[in-house]
């Protein structure tokens, strides 16, 4: 590394710990103040680690206060916090619903017992915990999958339309490619129908009439043997489902997902995405919200 090149990585590297350390408890308390309004009957569900929790409070804000709804939240802990965090999370963003891993194994594992498969893979990968716990715990036919590493900076037409018609449908933000544990065309010779084009589990609009444990239990017999990426099953369990409802679709480019340094001017959303993608979150994000949510409105 040049000269040069260190002297940015050394800038970045400050202003990340500079992010950190004193603008994202600027947000967290300000996810205290919630909406005064009714929830809507439509539950958000993030899944969170003790590395991601407090990324995860500052994504439930932005969602909020961009979508100018107070949404019921159910935060699901991947078995790694304790419960004096669990607690901690709960002062953070007062009314959500923390699910214990202990609890939802409990739920879950009853739940899933017909289906061998399914029960196999939600104990081999944590990331299948949004697929099958996730449903498991809406209270209402719809709901929301969110993850910590997506942050709104707009306001979402589509969200509020998706939420105010009532519609049975899944809609997901669209991956920059193909993100599925095998080739889709192998996994449609499989199936038998056509997959939905790069569906991506960072943000999912669903409906429990599209998730099938039938439908899921085939896939895993018939196509995780085979999976190239088996971290990728997750999601692909996610468009396999979408796929096969057909009722809904993808999200407009507005919804990104890049590994670009910074957001595009238009975006409603971004799931941030690489290798560094936490560095370019923490340079982006916190700033960001501070202006959008607390100064700007004060100034307009």
């Amino acid at each position: 590394m040049g000269p040069v090149a260190k002297i940015r990585s050394g800038v970045r590297r400050t202003l990340e710990q500079l992010s950190l350390r004193h603008l994202q408890p600027i947000l967290l308390k300000a996810a205290r103040n919630r909406p005064a309004s009714p929830a809507v009957p439509v539950s958000v569900h993030m899944l969170v680690s003790s590395q991601t929790w407090r990324m995860g409070i500052m994504a439930a804000y932005a969602f909020e206060f961009f979508t100018g709804k107070r949404w019921e939240f159910v935060i699901h802990e991947d078995g790694s916090i304790d419960a004096a965090t669990q607690q901690a999370i709960r002062e953070a963003f007062p009314g959500c619903r923390v699910v214990s891993r202990a609890e939802a194994d409990q739920v879950v594992t009853a739940r899933l017992k017909a289906h061998p498969a399914c029960l196999r893979s939600r104990s081999q990968h944590n990331l299948f915990l949004k697929f099958f716990d996730s449903p498991a715990f809406a209270p209402h036919p719809r709901f929301v999958i969110l993850d910590s590493d997506l942050l709104f900076y707009r306001h979402s037409p589509e969200i509020v339309r998706w939420l105010e018609s009532g519609a049975n449908e899944c809609w997901f933000n669209q991956d920059l490619k193909e993100g599925y544990s095998s080739p889709g065309t192998g996994i449609e010779a499989v199936m038998g129908f056509k997959l939905w084009d790069r569906v991506n589990s960072g943000l999912c609009l669903l409906t429990q009439d599209a998730l099938s444990l039938d439908l899921s239990e085939t896939f895993l017999e018939k196509c995780a043997p085979m999976a190239i990426k088996p971290n990728l099953l997750e999601q692909t369990l996610f468009a396999v489902n979408a796929s096969k409802f057909n009722r809904g679709g993808m999200l407009s480019p507005q919804y990104e997902i890049s590994e670009r340094q910074f957001r595009r001017p238009d975006s409603i959303c971004r799931h941030y995405l690489s290798t560094n993608k936490w560095t370019m979150l923490y340079l982006e994000g916190p700033p960001s919200l501070v202006w959008l949510t607390l100064v700007k409105p004060r100034f307009s």
